[in-house]
């Protein structure tokens, strides 16, 4: 009996040059005949013409895609500075007028203080004075 020989082709990998002069080559005559110069298929210079055409309209859609990235980023950094600006009077307007509330409110819990304070003062020196000269 004979051994059968391993009968697989070895693939071969060509560079993107050599599709790219190969698919020229292709354009400017018929693919078959562009094929059986080179010594390929025609099958495989039709894959690598789809190949190239795919690649082609994904970077296409890709610059597409990063010019409306760009303005749509445009429009929205547009109308946070809109927002911005709209909020500016509304809150400086909310913390002034939470400073003078909380300011009233410190000057009011510093008059209680005081009085609170001048009262208790006052009481001790009535009861100092009652004390010293006798009065009960």
């Amino acid at each position: 009996m004979t051994k059968k020989q391993n009968s697989k082709k070895k693939y071969i990998r060509h560079s993107k040059e050599f599709k790219q002069e190969a698919l020229k080559l292709a354009e400017q005559s018929s693919v078959s005949l562009a094929a059986k110069q080179l010594g390929l298929h025609d099958s495989q210079l039709y894959s690598w013409r789809k190949q190239a055409e795919h690649e082609q309209t994904i970077s296409e859609r890709e610059s597409q895609l990063a010019t409306e990235n760009v303005r749509l980023r445009r429009e929205l950094n547009a109308a946070k500075e809109e927002l911005a600006i709209a909020k500016k009077p509304i809150i400086g307007h909310l913390k002034s007028d939470f400073r003078l509330s909380r300011n009233f409110l410190k000057e009011a819990l510093i008059k209680s203080r005081f009085v609170f304070l001048r009262d208790r003062i006052r009481q001790l020196f009535a009861i100092k004075v009652t004390n010293s000269y006798g009065y009960c």
